[in-house]
C-alpha cells in the first residue's frame, strides 16, 4: 500500500496533475476504490470535478485489472490459492472487483482474496488521517484564523471511523472460528453471497463513466494505466519475496 501511494503520487506529479487529484488517486488505488476516495475528499477539500474523475479512472482501472489479473495469476502461479489470492486481493481496487475476480478462479481464492482485501481496507483510517494531516496542517499554517481552523480540523478528524462492514467481518470471523455459527447457517449465507457477486459485477460496470474519461483526454487514461501496471509489478515482486 505504501509503495502504491508513493508511486501514484510520483507518477501523477510527473504527468502534471494537482496534489489533491493525486491524493485521491493514491487512496483509491491503494485502499478501496470509490469508498476511499469518498472518505479522503472531504479531509483534503478536493473539488467535485477531481473526485468524479478520480472515481471514474479508479473504477475503470480496477475493472480492466479484474480481467487482466486472471491470466497473469495462471501464468505466474498456476492459480495456487495463496499467491493468486495475494495478487487479486492486494491489487484490485474494490471489494466487488475482488469478489468477482476470485469467483472466476475458485471458492478458496475468493475467500482468501477477500481477506487480503479486508486487511487493506482496515488501513483506510490511517491513510485518511495521514492525508488529513498532510493537507490541513499546511492550510492551518497559512490561515490567519488559526484557532477556528484548528477546531474545524479536529472535528473533521474525529469523524473518521472504521467502515461498518469491516467491524462486521471481524465479528463474524471470530464467531465462526469459535464454532458459534452453525455449519448450515454458514452454508446458506455462502449461497446467498454468491448471488450478490452478480449484482456486484453489474454495479461495477454501472459506475464506470467512459464518456467522462474520454472527455479528460489521453493523459488521465495514461495515469490510470501506469498506476495499474505499477501495482502489478509491485505485487509480483512482493509475492516473490514473501510468499
Amino acid at each position: 500500500m505504501t509503495l502504491t501511494i508513493a508511486l501514484t503520487m510520483f507518477i501523477g506529479k510527473k504527468l502534471g496533475f494537482s496534489k489533491h487529484f493525486r491524493a485521491l488517486m493514491a487512496s483509491g488505488n491503494a485502499v478501496c476504490g470509490s469508498s476511499a476516495i469518498g472518505a479522503s475528499s472531504p479531509v483534503i477539500n478536493a473539488e467535485d470535478n477531481d473526485k468524479g474523475i478520480s472515481i471514474t479512472i479508479v473504477n475503470l482501472t480496477g475493472t480492466m485489472l479484474m480481467f487482466a489479473l486472471i491470466p497473469i495469476a495462471g501464468y505466474f502461479y498456476n492459480f495456487e490459492t495463496l499467491q493468486t489470492s495475494a495478487l487479486l486481493g492486494g491489487i484490485l481496487q474494490s471489494v466487488g472487483q475482488v469478489i468477482a475476480a476470485g469467483s472466476m478462479v475458485n471458492h478458496n481464492v475468493l475467500e482468501m482474496a477477500t481477506i487480503f482485501k479486508i486487511v487493506r481496507i482496515v488501513f483506510l483510517v490511517i491513510v485518511v488521517l495521514w492525508l488529513s494531516r498532510e493537507f490541513n496542517n499546511k492550510e492551518l499554517e497559512m490561515d490567519t484564523e488559526f484557532a477556528l481552523e484548528e477546531e474545524a480540523y479536529s472535528k473533521k478528524k474525529n469523524k473518521i471511523s472504521v467502515p461498518w462492514y469491516i467491524i462486521g467481518f471481524f465479528i463474524l470471523c471470530i464467531l465462526f472460528s469459535f464454532g458459534l455459527i452453525p455449519g448450515e447457517v454458514s452454508k446458506t449465507f455462502k449461497m446467498i453471497s454468491s448471488k450478490f457477486e452478480i449484482v456486484a459485477l453489474a454495479g461495477i460496470g454501472m459506475r464506470v463513466n467512459i464518456s467522462e474519461l474520454i472527455k479528460q483526454g489521453p493523459k488521465a487514461s495514461l495515469y490510470g494505466l501506469l498506476v495499474g501496471l505499477s501495482q502489478i509489478i509491485i505485487a509480483i515482486i512482493l509475492i516473490k519475496i514473501f510468499i
